[in-house]
Parts: structure tokens; sequence; C-alpha cells
């Protein structure tokens, strides 16, 4: 953050590039956490920009800062004050060469516009601009020009390929509360196919002995699987990691079992006859 300019920013533009340092992050890697380009990323942090709710709740999540902070600085009352960081003309070599340009071709700019469009004037504000790497020298004939012009190759070098950043990721209490959910959710499911067994066994014939111990085969086996899921899901949450947290075949399993379960029945019972 240059130190010039530090007064007229938002009091959490200095927190934000502090954390943005911590974590080593690129204004491109930020972007792509919360789904937004890397230009607007950085009008954000020097308060050129408005932040969505959502917005606020991944850039919380990316830079390990607290939402309610956030929301005290960026939050719905929070409209940004555009422009009026830059002097004029301006000192900085590189802000100087994009006031090189407007001063260049301005005019030109101006006359294509209203040449495509009429009358009217164009938006600062809501534009779309891109920042890129071009090889200046990847032909003969700019290769010569540029021989000739300065012996120095170009400022911006190819850097090499930056390391994957490991995003921590925020745990909200919710979340152990609704893996416990699921895991009473499968043991209300073992309660009733467990009663079912239980009052087969108690009045039931030979047949309904045989379908009673299938079903509490059945119910035992879903009891084991759910208490073996909830503590898989809940180490992962506990560890902060990421990826699938569901089971497609747990479930198709004891589904199929289930349906041997009923099938057996009917066919004892047809078997031996009412």
């Amino acid at each position: 953050m240059n130190e010039k300019i530090k007064d007229k920013l938002p009091p959490i533009s200095a927190q934000l590039f502090n954390a943005k340092a911590k974590k080593k992050l690129t204004f491109a890697q930020i972007g792509d956490i919360i789904n937004r380009d890397e230009i607007w990323v950085a009008a954000v942090f020097y308060g050129q920009a408005k932040l969505d709710p959502e917005d606020l709740e991944k850039l919380s999540i990316a830079l390990d800062i607290s939402l309610t902070n956030l929301n005290d600085n960026f939050g719905s009352s929070f409209y940004p004050n555009k422009g009026g960081l830059i002097e004029t003309p301006p000192r900085d070599p590189l802000i100087y060469r994009l006031y090189e340009i407007l001063e260049v071709y301005g005019y030109p700019l101006k006359a294509v516009i209203h040449e495509k469009f009429g009358d009217g004037i164009m938006s600062a504000v809501d534009f779309t601009a891109k920042v890129d790497k071009f090889n200046l020298l990847s032909s003969p004939q700019r290769k010569k020009k540029r021989r000739v012009m300065s012996e120095t190759e170009p400022l911006l070098q190819e850097r090499p390929p930056q390391k994957r950043v490991a995003i921590p990721v925020r745990v909200e209490p919710k979340v152990f509360f609704a893996n416990e959910r699921t895991f009473l959710s499968w043991l209300q499911f073992t309660v009733v196919l467990g009663g079912l067994a239980i009052g087969l066994l108690n009045f039931g014939d030979r047949v309904g002995k045989i379908s009673a111990a299938l079903f509490t085969f059945v119910a035992m086996a879903v009891m084991i699987y759910a208490l073996s899921i909830y503590h898989w899901r809940a180490d992962r949450i506990r560890k902060r990691e990421g990826g699938a947290y569901d089971d497609r075949f747990g479930p198709t399993i004891l589904c199929i079992f289930l349906l041997a379960a009923v099938i057996t029945n009917f066919a004892l019972r047809f078997s031996a006859g009412f």
C-alpha cells in the first residue's frame, strides 16, 4: 500500500493489505476465491468498490478477518468515495503512463465513441479491465524496432509459476449440529426398524421370528454405519478438510439389505401359507 495515499483510504484498508501479505495471496487468487475480477478486488482494497454480503463472507474466509469487522467497514452503510487518490499530473511513473494514454488518445477515443454511439459520455466506474503480459519481441520486425529504440529488456519479466495457496475453511457451529442431526435421523430409522423386529419376535410365529432376525440385522447395520459416518464427518470437519462429505455407497447397500429382508419375509410367508 502506498503510504502517500494512506490517509485517503478507508481505515480497514491497512488491515486488508496486511492480511493479504500474511496469507501471501495475490489479487487474482483472492478474486478466484470470491469469484470476482482481480482489478475489482484491488479496487475494494483501495476503497473504490462496494462488496455484496456474499462477497463479505467470502473475503472474511479468504483473509481470515472477522465478518463483523468487515460489515462495520464495508456493510450496507458504506458507499465508496470514488476518485481523489491520484494527483494531477501523477508523479508515479506507472500511473503517469496511464495518464499519458489519456493525454495522447483521449480525444481519439472520444471521436470513436461519438462516431459509434452518438453524443454522450462513457462510464468510468462500471467497465471491464484486464491486465495481461505480452511478448513484445515475438516478431523479427518488432525485435528490430525495439533494439533501435532501446537495448533494455521489457520491465515486466516472466515470473515463475506461483505456488498453490491453501485457504483455511471457516467452520460454523451449525456444521457440527447438521452432522449430529443427520446421525439422529439415522438412529430414528433404526429405532423404527428395531421396534418392528421386536414386535415380530414377541408376537410372530416361526416366519415372524426369522423376519425379526433379518430386520434386527439391518437395524444394527444401519446403526453401526450411522455411528461410523458420524465420527468420520466430525473428524474431517474438525480438521477443516475440503472435499465431498457425502457417501453414495453406504445408503445404497443398506437399502439393498432392507429390500432383501422384506422380500425374504414375503417369500417365507407365502411359502408357509397364511
